[in-house]
C-alpha cells in the first residue's frame, strides 16, 4: 500500500501522482506518431545502407568529409546539452518536491485509473526509449540515407 498513518494523519507517496502528472503532461500523439514514423525511416535506412557497405573507400571519404563539416558544431551541441541537461535536473527535482506537498491531488492520482493510465504510457516512453537506444548502440539513431557506419581504422 502506498499509504502510511503517522500520529493521526495519512501520509501519501507522490511517486504514482507525480507519474501520472509527468507522463500526462508529456503526452503527445503527434510526437508518438512521429516516433513511429522515424522508426520506420530507420528500418528503410538500414536496409540501403547494406547497398552501401562494400565500398571502404566511399565509407572513408565520407567520415572525414563528415568530421570536416560537423565537429565544431557537434561539440558546440555536446555542451550545450550538458548545461541543459542540469538545468532540466533541477527543475524536475524542484517540481517533484512540490507535487508531494500536495496530498489531496497525490491521492488522486493514485487511483488504480489514473495508474493504468501511467502504465500504458510508461510502456510508450519504454518501447520507443529501447529501441531508440538500441539504434544509438549500433551508430544508427536519428540519421536519414546513411553513408556509413562508425569503422575502426579511419583516419
Amino acid at each position: 500500500m502506498d499509504q502510511e498513518e503517522q500520529g493521526g494523519e495519512t501520509q501519501v507517496e507522490a511517486s504514482d501522482a507525480t507519474e501520472f502528472l509527468v507522463r500526462s503532461n508529456a503526452y503527445d500523439s503527434t510526437a508518438i506518431a512521429q516516433a513511429l514514423g522515424d522508426l520506420e525511416n530507420e528500418i528503410t535506412d538500414e536496409k540501403e545502407l547494406a547497398a552501401s557497405l562494400g565500398d571502404p573507400n566511399q565509407i572513408r571519404e565520407d567520415a572525414k568529409k563528415f568530421k570536416a563539416n560537423n565537429a565544431l558544431l557537434v561539440r558546440s551541441q555536446a555542451t550545450r546539452l550538458r548545461e541543459l541537461q542540469k538545468e532540466l535536473t533541477d527543475h524536475v527535482l524542484r517540481n517533484n518536491t512540490l507535487l508531494a506537498e500536495n496530498e489531496e491531488v497525490v491521492a488522486l492520482l493514485q487511483n488504480p485509473e489514473y495508474r493504468a493510465i501511467s502504465r500504458d504510457l510508461a510502456d510508450i516512453d519504454a518501447s520507443i526509449s529501447a529501441s531508440t537506444e538500441f539504434l544509438a548502440a549500433h551508430g544508427r539513431a536519428g540519421r536519414r540515407k546513411p553513408k556509413h557506419v562508425s569503422l575502426t581504422g579511419l583516419s
